[in-house]
């Protein structure tokens, strides 16, 4: 897998709030957001720490937004990598990560939306072409023969993914370049390699 930096993705101009406003001053604001989750910072734009939205939005109207955030112990930086980002994310249960430099400037955010259109690109999904999966055995060797014999045919691989499925074995999926599925078997079979399906697929967003 391609790996891929966060400013790449990430949502620059997501909102930020200063810390020292008041609740009533950026309620419309907040209300706004898709993403539930607030980021305040100071007057340099350094930040100050996060909250869940309607937290911040069921608090009192006087409430300065300072006294309403607790420290963000998940940020990523910008060179960090998409799929460091995701474990944090997944540890945080959050739908965002501020994005901040190395000295705790917001650059923007990093939302679960971002995340996800990432991955669709780093795996092809969405790309027209045929998928194929495939079980195989857990040994050295046993993808690179599929591969040739993809190669050998000049058959373009737009993106593999493998994880494991039972004892000593890995699902292997395979994006490919062509919707002839027929070509795609052909090939398998007369190469003796099995495989569970091969499926084109039309693509879209085009």
């Amino acid at each position: 897998m391609i790996l891929v930096r966060v400013k790449d993705w990430m949502e620059e101009s997501f909102p930020r709030f200063e810390a020292d406003l008041r609740v009533e001053k950026i309620k419309s604001e907040i209300q706004a957001l898709e993403i539930p989750l607030v980021i305040a910072v100071d007057e340099n734009g350094k930040l100050v720490g996060v909250a869940n939205k309607f937290d911040v939005l069921s608090a009192p109207k006087d409430s300065i937004l300072r006294d309403l955030v607790h420290f963000a112990t998940h940020v990523v930086s910008e060179d960090s990598f998409v799929e460091d980002a995701i474990v944090l994310l997944t540890d945080s249960r959050e739908f965002a990560l501020p994005v901040v430099n190395d000295s705790m400037k917001v650059l923007g955010a990093l939302t679960v939306f971002e995340v996800l259109e990432s991955m669709m690109e780093m795996t092809a999904i969405g790309e027209k072409g045929c998928r194929l999966s495939l079980l195989l055995e857990d040994v050295p060797g046993s993808l690179k023969r599929v591969v040739d014999v993809l190669v050998e045919r000049d058959i373009n691989i737009l993106s593999i993914l493998t994880y494991p499925e039972g004892e000593r074995k890995h699902r292997v999926v395979l994006r490919v370049d062509t919707l002839d599925a027929s070509y795609i078997s052909e090939m398998l079979d007369k190469a003796g390699i099995e495989y569970d399906s091969v499926i084109p697929e039309e693509g879209f967003g085009e």
